[in-house]
């Protein structure tokens, strides 16, 4: 069973997620509401897979929260969440070694596919945008993983999520959550676009 540390001050929020997490994924999740009290929780509890910490709660002060976490664990996986961040906030939440950042208004299913792709360390990117603006046209200086350009052409191909799944031996949610980062890197808004994209690129 992996355990979760979930670090939000916002009770409803927090409650809420953490039961998900553990009644829809069986994880075991741990709780707290304040920097210090995620601080005493990664002391404690040595066996914690992946911390979700709140950008905005009280000890955080943005990103330098970030930045003594890692200094005091610095091999700690960690996500950042919040639901104000700009999206310079998260690339650089990246940068200082967050290995995601989940924005609180993304669906559920697809953030539980995110942890669980960072559990089984698979890299993911999810972040609130890309603050340097529309990357280049061919598809490697757009930052997709092995597995989303895998994905991507398959995509490209007029497979559908649920055959994708099936040939890759993944969850149909995992696909979803890949296809939705595709499209956010890809700066696309459906599959159509990233399929025309991809079909257009040379270096797919």
């Amino acid at each position: 069973m992996s355990t979760i540390l979930l670090a939000d001050d916002h009770q409803l929020v927090r409650d809420t997620l953490a039961s998900y997490l553990a009644e829809k994924a069986g994880f075991e999740v741990k709780v707290a509401s304040s920097a210090e009290e995620a601080y005493v929780a990664l002391s404690t509890f040595r066996n914690i897979d992946l911390a979700i910490i709140d950008y905005q709660m009280p000890g955080m002060d943005g990103l330098e929260g970030l930045i003594r976490l890692r200094s005091r664990y610095p091999d700690q996986k960690t996500v950042i969440i919040s639901g104000v961040a700009s999206p310079e906030v998260a690339d650089k939440a990246i940068e200082l070694g967050a290995l995601a950042f989940f924005p609180k208004s993304m669906p559920v299913d697809l953030m539980l596919a995110g942890i669980n792709e960072l559990i089984a360390n698979n890299p993911v990117e999810i972040s609130a945008g890309n603050s340097q603006g529309q990357p280049d046209s061919e598809l490697q200086n757009y930052g997709l993983t092995v597995r989303e350009r895998q994905i991507l052409r398959m995509l490209a191909s007029g497979q559908s999520n649920k055959s994708i799944a099936q040939d890759l031996s993944l969850k149909e949610v995992t696909v979803k959550f890949h296809v939705t980062n595709i499209l956010g890197k890809l700066r696309v808004s459906n599959r159509t676009q990233a399929a025309l994209l991809a079909n257009s690129s040379t270096s797919l």
